[in-house]
């Protein structure tokens, strides 16, 4: 109980405590079965931010201290990003995808659950008069490594960033950014720089 935050609570009924309460007492009650795994459905559902922080928080650390797999059945991508190590994501009752969580935000970015950024997010304005247009996804340790930066100069291209974002997965920094190039040797930069990334395509 103390290890959730409930010791000021023991003596309260249910209708007494507050959403996130009675979410961390329900996680309480499933811990002293000593489970391996334990389901939330929908657990953030009916909690204000601040809770909703607070109960993501205490679920990952449950997890690393106490090796406990948590299920959790979720429409909220934060939920996902913060929480999960692979995604099951099924749409009409169908599994359309089994994987690690940055995985899964690239290959269904482009459908309904998108959530990172893509050439749809930008003004037309913005894409106006640009040549090529490239998305690239990094991911891990090359997220925070001049990678880019380095094989641009190396074929002497010239970028213009139009939009770049970090997300902080549970299991690891995911960068998405979407540039413009321009110069000579483009078909070579954009070879090395597709094996030097997580993914990349051209989107214009």
């Amino acid at each position: 109980v103390s290890e959730l935050g409930l010791d000021h609570r023991l003596s309260a009924y249910p209708s007494q405590l507050s959403g996130g309460e009675q979410q961390r007492a329900a996680i309480a009650r499933a811990l002293v079965m000593d489970p391996k795994l334990i389901l939330l459905d929908e657990p953030t559902s009916a909690l204000d931010p601040r809770t909703t922080g607070r109960l993501l928080d205490l679920v990952v650390n449950l997890n690393e201290r106490r090796s406990v797999t948590f299920a959790v059945v979720t429409h909220d991508m934060d939920v996902i990003k913060r929480t999960c190590d692979r995604v099951a994501y099924l749409q009409n009752g169908k599994l359309h995808f089994f994987g690690p969580t940055h995985e899964f935000f690239v290959k269904i970015e482009n459908n309904e659950v998108s959530d990172f950024g893509s050439p749809l997010e930008l003004e037309t304005s913005v894409l106006s008069g640009q040549k090529r247009l490239l998305r690239v996804l990094f991911w891990g340790e090359r997220t925070h490594e001049p990678v880019l930066w380095e094989i641009a100069r190396e074929y002497d291209i010239m970028i213009n960033i139009l939009y770049g974002k970090i997300e902080e997965l549970k299991n690891g920094p995911f960068g998405t950014m979407i540039i413009a190039i321009d110069g000579q040797r483009q078909d070579l930069f954009i070879e090395k720089l597709r094996d030097s990334v997580f993914f990349l395509e051209e989107v214009g």
